[in-house]
């Protein structure tokens, strides 16, 4: 978790703001309170933190043998579609190409 926060704080949160303060620069002048700075941060440490704990709770499942290593490689081409399938419906734009 600690990872995730690490590289939220480092990489993605910084490259996050330098695109929202430089995307509208010249349409909307960019005022975030600090309540707002404080819950984007937050939820992206938060997300992020998370997202690092995947690989974590797969090697758990797999040496409790609650899944079978098998089962996981067997599997990864749905979790790849249902992934693409999930970023589509999620994100904001309708062009097919942001999803390659």
């Amino acid at each position: 978790f600690g990872l995730g926060l690490i590289f939220a704080y480092k990489v993605l949160i910084p490259s996050a703001l330098k695109f929202f303060l430089e995307y509208g620069a010249n349409v909307v002048d960019p005022l975030w309170s600090f309540e707002q700075y404080f819950e984007f941060f937050s939820f992206i440490a938060f997300t992020c933190g998370l997202g690092f704990q995947i690989p974590i709770i797969q090697v758990v499942l797999c040496i409790t043998n609650i899944i079978k290593p098998s089962a996981l490689l067997s599997s990864w081409r749905y979790v790849i579609l249902g992934s693409t399938i999930l970023a589509a419906v999620l994100t904001p734009t309708v062009d097919p190409l942001t999803q390659l």
